[in-house]
């Protein structure tokens, strides 16, 4: 008996609303078009846009696309000083799509600039700690083990990219800008925080759909 304008049904993609609203049209008729169906992304924005006071940093921001945070990035490992290996000379771009996929990962779980510095100081002092860091006879002795290098090096890898990461979130900040994961990540937090805006959402929809 409830109402379908109590429904909000949330999709993934932008062309799976408009699909999943034809779907809804097959099973229960015309009532489907009074039920708001909207992609993930595009809810949070509407939440950005109309309750601000709601939303700390992302207020009066504007959102950009994928092709503006490749070019951020680009640009960021281009400019950051200290950064080696995430910027191979002959190869300068060679990590872009990785950094940019790391980021967007770590974004989505909720790991900051600053928690990511932390875990990898403790990843690299734990490998710096081991007893049998270093070879203890033969040719080699006295010379860090193959597999430690190879490990020490992701974590240097994993120190630049909190370099980059960091540079890009001010960069976003200065700008007054916000990607994707962004939109997400601040409603998510601004719900579990701020009662008002959830009593607000709910009076709207009381029913949510995913």
């Amino acid at each position: 008996d409830t109402p379908p304008e109590a429904i909000l049904a949330l999709t993934f993609t932008a062309s799976g609303a408009a699909e999943m609203k034809g779907r809804l049209a097959e099973i229960i008729g015309t009532d489907a078009y009074r039920v708001a169906v909207t992609t993930f992304h595009a809810y949070c924005n509407s939440v950005i846009q109309n309750y601000p006071e709601s939303v700390g940093s992302l207020a009066g921001a504007a959102s950009i696309t994928e092709a503006d945070q490749a070019v951020t990035l680009k640009q960021l490992l281009d400019e950051t000083p200290g950064i080696e290996l995430l910027r191979p000379v002959n190869a300068p771009d060679l990590y872009l799509k990785a950094v940019m996929s790391a980021i967007n990962i770590l974004k989505r779980e909720g790991v900051s600039p600053e928690r990511l510095r932390e875990i990898a100081d403790t990843e690299q002092r734990k490998i710096l700690a081991l007893d049998d860091l270093y070879h203890e006879k033969g040719v080699h002795k006295g010379k860090m083990k193959g597999a430690y290098q190879d490990d020490l090096k992701q974590t240097e890898k994993l120190q630049e990219l909190v370099l980059i990461y960091t540079h890009y979130q001010a960069a976003l900040r200065t700008q007054r800008l916000y990607d994707f994961n962004d939109m997400i990540m601040e409603v998510a937090g601004a719900l579990e925080s701020d009662e008002n805006l959830r009593l607000m959402l709910q009076e709207q929809h009381q029913y949510i759909l995913v």
